[in-house]
């Protein structure tokens, strides 16, 4: 390595990975496409969680970019895959480089400074964890000064999650197009063989590279001669490039950033831009990206709340309730094996600050799986699960927390439906449904259909019923109205069943929700 460029990712062991031997390792980028590649069992021991989805998709997209008129396999050697990557670059290794001193050529994810002096990038960054996507505080459990003693592979994937991921931040501040707006995120949701790194990267490749055409077509991307590496291209924070010069799977960079080395530590120096990076790209995000649904009505990809990826938003994700259209990613198809995983990731963002990172897996068998390859079934499970969580609000609604508002206001005849105590309580059985609703619904999938909508309502006036109890158990009352609070309240809760469900008790074997047998107290 010459003295103007340093850290290369081509050629040199950057990365430290765990393997199944049990043993740590060593390894290029080239060398770690060949192990995914080779569907070998790897960890990438410097990675944080929400690190993760940022690393898979620029290694799907970057793969895809390098196999583009190259036949169908990914290749298994570290030397073609090295080959391959420097095509992409026309033979040069700068881009490649986590430092590079000339500024008139690119670096990593590092565009070319057409200034030539770093003094226009005025924001210096001595550690990765600032540069990051992560906003922290001094109460935060992640600290921004956290890895004092960085290593490259810290820097890379800091400058990847920046570079790919990031929203705006301020003024001149820029963020992605992948994404619904500047206080939005760009989000993972799709379906995994298995929650192995090989077998996610293998999969996802190969959904991505049978889609360059519809891109092109879709989204008015070049088919051929597009710029895939948005870092090649020199940027002076004014002028943008046109979406239609991007190729299919384009890598973009949002912000301009330098790392440079300083008394033998790498530092970054980041600067503003007066325009976002790509100019033609729709605002509501939908370029096509593999991980991300879709809102129907406005074309909108999907933005996460502070909530996560609940029971309710996951059931319109999975299946296609009409609301939105599925990622790419999350469409089963026949190759992808039987007992699959239901796989959401996502730093939810806001306005000047982060919402948590959130992730959740799902398992599903191997019947869900077939039912997912055939429309009518995929449409049939889709109407169960809304059905489903309709209940859910039918229950907490009409019969919990009108027994809820009952206790906290002495029973009172006139109730404030707004009561805080009452709604926290429901949250409780929200989150009690939450951790069910899928098994449930996987283990009455061979049961009529009627047969099962009445189990899952008395499943949920049973766990009702026991949060109601949980609530008065644990609700101070003054002596002289507790009696009278408690009994008006299990009275409106059984009142409120048999009215509102009746079909249940009009059933040859009745309801049992746990509720006869209890008594106030």
């Amino acid at each position: 390595m010459s003295e103007t460029m340093a850290h290369s990712l081509l050629c040199e062991p950057l990365f430290s990975l765990a393997t199944a031997r049990g043993s740590a390792e060593y390894a290029s980028l080239p060398g770690l496409l060949a192990r995914l590649s080779r569907g070998e069992e790897i960890e990438f021991l410097g990675l944080q969680a929400h690190q993760q989805h940022p690393w898979h998709a620029f290694l799907v997209q970057l793969a895809a970019q390098a196999l583009v008129g190259r036949g169908a396999a990914a290749p298994t050697e570290e030397e073609e895959w090295r080959e391959r990557l420097l095509v992409l670059t026309e033979g040069q290794e700068d881009p490649w480089c986590l430092v590079v001193a000339d500024l008139a050529k690119p670096a990593f994810l590092q565009p070319p400074v057409p200034e030539g002096s770093l003094a226009v990038l005025k924001k210096p960054h001595r550690v990765p964890a600032t540069l990051d996507i992560l906003i922290t505080t001094k109460g935060h459990d992640v600290k921004q000064q956290r890895l004092a003693h960085a290593t490259a592979e810290h820097w890379a994937f800091a400058l990847i999650d920046v570079q790919t991921f990031e929203g705006f931040s301020g003024r001149n501040n820029y963020g992605i197009v992948r994404m619904n707006g500047g206080f939005a995120s760009r989000p993972c949701v799709g379906v995994a063989p298995s929650l192995s790194w090989s077998r996610q990267f293998l999969r996802d490749l190969r959904l991505l590279r049978g889609r360059s055409n519809l891109l092109a077509n879709r989204y008015g991307l070049r088919s051929e001669g597009g710029l895939g590496l948005l870092w090649l291209a020199p940027w002076d924070g004014v002028k943008p490039i046109a979406l239609e010069e991007c190729a299919p799977f384009f890598i973009e960079i949002c912000r301009r950033i330098r790392l440079c080395e300083e008394s033998g530590q790498v530092v970054a120096k980041a600067g503003m831009s007066l325009a976002q990076r790509i100019r033609g790209a729709p605002p509501q995000g939908d370029l096509g990206d593999l991980w991300s649904p879709v809102r129907k009505k406005d074309q909108a990809v999907l933005t996460v709340s502070e909530s996560g990826f609940t029971y309710r938003l996951l059931a319109k994700l999975l299946f296609d309730d009409g609301e939105f259209r599925r990622s790419p990613a999350a469409e089963v198809e026949r190759e992808d094996g039987e007992d699959l995983f239901f796989l959401t990731r996502v730093m939810v963002r806001g306005q000047g600050k982060t919402g948590g990172y959130r992730e959740r897996v799902v398992p599903f068998p191997a019947k869900v799986a077939h039912k997912l390859t055939h429309k009518s079934e995929s449409e049939r499970l889709a109407s169960t699960a809304k059905k489903r969580v309709e209940r859910v609000a039918d229950v907490q609604k009409k019969v919990l927390r009108l027994a809820l508002c009952t206790l906290f206001q002495d029973g009172v005849d006139k109730l404030d439906f707004r009561d805080e105590g009452a709604r926290r309580w429901v949250d409780h059985h929200d989150a009690e449904v939450d951790r069910i609703f899928f098994e449930e619904l996987w283990s009455t999938l061979d049961v009529p259909s009627t047969e099962a909508e009445e189990q899952w309502l008395r499943l949920l006036l049973k766990l009702a019923w026991e949060i109601l109890q949980q609530a008065i158990r644990s609700t101070p009352l003054p002596a002289s109205r507790r009696f009278r609070a408690v009994a008006r309240a299990e009275g409106r809760f059984h009142g409120a069943k048999y009215r509102h469900f009746r079909e249940l008790f009009d059933s040859p074997g009745g309801v049992d929700d746990g509720s006869t047998s209890a008594h106030a107290g």
